[in-house]
């Protein structure tokens, strides 16, 4: 479903500077209904990566595909850190605003967005407006809004990093539940290694900038998952251990950058 071959990404430095380079070099590949992470330190691309296979920036070399096999579905949706709702918008109308995209007539989309709506447990604020609503509900509706738009491919941005650590795991069994009953490819990006633990089927592990891939992890708990049983396995904090020593010199790296 996806895949980047040789990829390199740079940017025009500031007056008086080189240029950036981003991602240098990088191969993925996703197979269809995989769930793949990726973890790295702050600049090391990961933001990046999701752009180019969205299509919101171009590669300065090597390509990167989304390949579909469904005519029938949109190929791709993102979902953002901040959720990305239309402010003037009810929560009906965001849920419903990626079908109205794709041509589907009134009463059937507003039909599965409330199926959607009620999935993520906001049935009793279905007419509210983002401004009414937490960071936490903002994103459930931004969870609710991409899967009822049922792309072959979710691309999604540290969709839970600015939420609280107790909103964080509730809305990590939220989306669990909601991938496991659809056939979406998921391409997640995090720094937090127990989220990517918690979600994936693998981990990919990025470089400090210019990021490549310096390893890939599989995750081998069984699903489903229920999240605070994993984190009680004393398999979860060996495999926690063993990322973070392959991330520590990264993120030294990193944080001398800036």
């Amino acid at each position: 479903m996806i895949h980047a071959d040789n990829l390199t990404v740079q940017y025009a430095g500031s007056i008086g500077l080189s240029t950036i380079t981003a991602i240098q070099s990088l191969s993925i590949t996703v197979e269809k209904g995989e769930f793949v992470v990726v973890v790295g330190p702050s600049g090391c691309g990961k933001t990046t990566l999701l752009r180019v296979l969205a299509g919101l920036e171009r590669p300065a070399s090597g390509n990167a595909t989304i390949t579909p096999t469904d005519t029938h579905r949109p190929p791709t949706a993102m979902v953002f850190q901040n959720a990305g709702l239309f402010p003037w918008m009810s929560v009906l109308e965001n849920v419903a605003f990626g079908m109205r995209m794709q041509g589907i007539r009134g009463p059937k989309r507003y039909a599965l967005a409330q199926e959607w709506i009620n999935r993520v447990g906001l049935s009793r604020f279905v007419d509210s407006f983002p401004s009414q609503l937490s960071g936490g509900m903002q994103q459930r509706v931004g969870l609710a809004r991409a899967f009822a738009h049922n792309p072959e491919v979710l691309l999604m941005d540290e969709p839970f990093g600015a939420l609280d650590a107790q909103t964080r795991l509730v809305l990590q069994e939220t989306l669990l539940d909601l991938w496991k009953n659809s056939d979406t490819t998921v391409l997640f990006v995090t720094h937090s290694i127990e989220e990517a633990l918690t979600l994936g089927d693998r981990i990919v592990v990025m470089s400090a900038r210019p990021g490549h891939i310096l390893a890939e992890v599989a995750v081998t708990f069984p699903r489903p998952r229920n999240v605070m049983a994993l984190r009680a396995n004393p398999d979860f904090g060996k495999r926690y251990a063993d990322i973070w020593e392959i991330l520590r010199e990264q993120v030294d790296l990193a944080q001398k950058e800036h």
